[in-house]
């Protein structure tokens, strides 16, 4: 039995036992406005808004209508996942965001699932700390992606449960990355977990909507068939944003013709070998695919052995965050084929060996959805280019006769002026931003379209 405190309980659940239940913090709706708008000292006048607004894609964060209009209480869940296949029980942790409104009104609800991480500590449940948003030392806040819709989502009405996977958070293995049944497990887990603490809290739910960026995109769209058929689960609208749909195709495009820019993708790749190595149990990977002189540095990667703090993230956009000699790169190539050995890149470009065919089983690909889903895709992402987010997504749908996926392709918005510097274009990141933010495009808006009356108290 955990120790009861003011900020921190427990919850049985016949399903998963004991989940602990922490308070992590009480922001009022102009915190959270401020936390995503406030300058970050450390990089100038760079804001977490404008973190994500790569080629000023979008206009300025205006609190008004882009921002929060209610207070969150955010909690931090522990709970106890069973890893498919193997039996082994694993300790993970999730957010649990909830509206700060009359207790007695029951809140429609959205899973989150966030994006790549590198470090345990940018998982969605570490968005606060002892009651005090948690940053990291450049300033940026930790979990930005989830700050965001926290301020988009649980901000304007919506209780937001977003699970760490494993990995993250609390966990302490390595990320079972890009590994379906692990992930689908653990994130159901996560929403069993929410459902049971909403009750101890005499809070109810309504609506269950589906939104997931990059990896979370993925794991979205594998949701998103796991509980389509479940009465109690089964969601009412869908959004992806940036999602790698098409699995072993993803893969052959970072490990043959990804440009190198933005440079993470290379840590990307090394999180997803070890992710199949340790899950997969494809024995010694890492050495099968990389070369090596770079074995070393992904092997730190997956075990979390490797210090982030000391990387320069604004590195890849030199025009507005220059770059500074002292930081040190992320020490491996930026191009997936000057790390991967020839014979294993042969093998894959052949659709032969191991690793392959459990990625390819592993695809999002799986069928038709039974309710309205958006596929966000970003004119000039680099990382997941649309026709990974957009268009095998809406092929999937036609083929089997189902006309409700939408594509959404995210372009320039706001008019090209003298004073604009850089591209036109939606980026990996400014695909994000604009699903929360963009008045024509945020799936809030479009979530609210599809909101009942709401129930009597």
């Amino acid at each position: 039995m955990a120790e009861e405190t003011p900020t921190r309980t427990s919850v049985q659940d016949p399903a998963l036992g004991t989940i602990i239940v922490e308070t992590i913090g009480k922001p009022s709706a102009s915190e959270l406005n401020q936390a995503i708008s406030d300058p970050i000292e450390a990089i100038s006048y760079a804001s977490t808004y404008q973190f994500f607004n790569e080629n000023n894609l979008l206009t300025p964060f205006d609190a008004s209508s882009m921002g929060a209009s209610n207070g969150v209480d955010l909690y931090r869940l522990t709970y106890t996942t069973r890893i498919p296949g193997s039996g082994r029980e694993e300790s993970v942790s999730g957010l649990l965001a909830i509206p700060q409104l009359d207790p007695a009104r029951a809140l429609p609800m959205v899973s989150w699932q966030h994006g790549t991480l590198f470090e345990p500590d940018e998982a969605p449940s570490c968005i606060y700390k002892e009651q005090v948003l948690n940053r990291s030392p450049a300033g940026l806040p930790r979990s930005i992606e989830t700050l965001c819709n926290v301020v988009a989502l649980a901000g304007n009405g919506y209780i937001v449960a977003a699970a760490d996977y494993i990995g993250n958070g609390v966990s302490k293995p390595g990320q079972a990355f890009a590994r379906k049944d692990i992930t689908v497990q653990t994130i159901q887990d996560m929403l069993a977990a929410s459902e049971a603490v909403l009750q101890h809290l005499s809070r109810r739910r309504r609506e269950l909507f589906l939104h997931g960026w990059s990896q979370g995109g993925l794991n979205t769209l594998w949701l998103a068939h796991a509980l389509q058929d479940n009465p109690h689960w089964s969601p009412t609208r869908v959004s992806t944003v940036s999602a790698p749909s098409n699995l072993p195709r993803i893969c052959r495009y970072w490990l043959n013709n990804f440009g190198g820019d933005p440079t993470w993708v290379t840590p990307v790749v090394s999180i997803l070998l070890g992710a199949y190595e340790t899950y997969g149990g494809i024995e010694n990977l890492i050495s099968q695919a990389i070369q090596e002189q770079y074995q070393d540095c992904c092997r730190a990667i997956y075990a979390k052995e490797y210090d982030w703090n000391l990387v320069n993230w604004m590195h890849s956009n030199p025009i507005r965050f220059p770059q500074d000699p002292a930081m040190p790169g992320i020490r491996l190539p930026a191009k997936g084929r000057d790390m991967i050995k020839e014979a294993f890149l042969d093998a894959y470009n052949q659709d032969t060996g191991e690793f392959y065919t459990q990625i390819s089983n592993n695809t999002a690909l799986q069928g038709p959805f039974t309710m309205p889903c958006r596929f966000y895709g970003g004119l000039s992402d680099t990382v997941v280019p649309p026709w990974s987010s957009i268009t095998y997504l809406e092929e999937q749908q036609r083929l089997h006769g189902q006309p409700l996926g939408t594509g959404i392709l995210v372009d320039q918005l706001i008019p090209m002026t003298a004073d604009r510097v850089g591209k036109a274009g939606a980026t990996h990141r400014s695909t994000f931003l604009a699903s929360l933010f963009d008045p024509g495009l945020s799936v809030r808006r479009w979530f609210d379209e599809a909101l009942e009356p709401s129930p009597s108290a």
